[in-house]
């Protein structure tokens, strides 16, 4: 390993990345890839090029049994969520998003918008985003009908809004009625 090393933190840096790429054959990749913070650990094996990631500190070490806690024999909790939904063996969309506890969140709200509501993947990405904070707050983007808004008032969530959750981006396969593939649409994130 390298040494770590000193370095100026960049505040406003992003640390995950989220792509999907498909190819003409049908095949499609769906990866999310984070560090966790600026240049992760700050440690790179020697002769790979690739930085470790620092996942860890987002960990309790409080031995309080909750997901979170560090313990001998236990995983950490991975917020990454690459997604892609299938139809009949055949990829039908892939998609994911940079964030942090948000993404699983983001993901998971683009599936449903697309599954449960028909929308496209340019629809799904640019419905507005709910997500849940550890500190008890659930963020909204602007633009949440304000029904909703309501209701989750009224069932006693802390709200507060902001502009954006996560910045989720995907890919849509377009099959003709025989089900035949006949192209994609590529939707960047925002």
């Amino acid at each position: 390993f390298y040494p770590p090393f000193d370095f100026e933190y960049i505040s406003d840096a992003s640390n995950t990345t989220h792509f999907v790429v498909a190819d003409q054959a049908g095949n499609m990749v769906s990866a999310t890839l984070s560090l966790g913070d600026v240049f992760g650990s700050k440690l790179m094996p020697a002769g790979t090029g690739f930085w470790m990631n620092n996942g860890a500190k987002f960990a309790t070490f409080e031995q309080d049994e909750t997901p979170r806690d560090v313990n001998p024999g236990r995983e950490r909790v991975v917020m990454d969520s690459p997604m892609m939904l299938f139809k009949n063996g055949q990829p039908v969309a892939g998609f994911g998003s940079p964030g942090g506890g948000q993404m699983p969140q983001v993901a998971a709200q683009v599936a449903l918008n697309m599954t449960d509501f028909g929308k496209s993947i340019s629809e799904a990405l640019a419905e507005p985003m709910v997500a849940f904070d550890p500190s008890g707050i659930v963020y909204y983007e602007e633009g949440l009908p304000e029904a909703v808004v309501e209701n989750l008032q009224y069932m006693g969530h802390k709200l507060a809004s902001t502009p954006r959750i996560g910045r989720p981006a995907g890919i849509e396969v377009i099959y003709d009625a025989n089900g035949q593939r006949i192209g994609y649409v590529a939707q960047p994130g925002n």
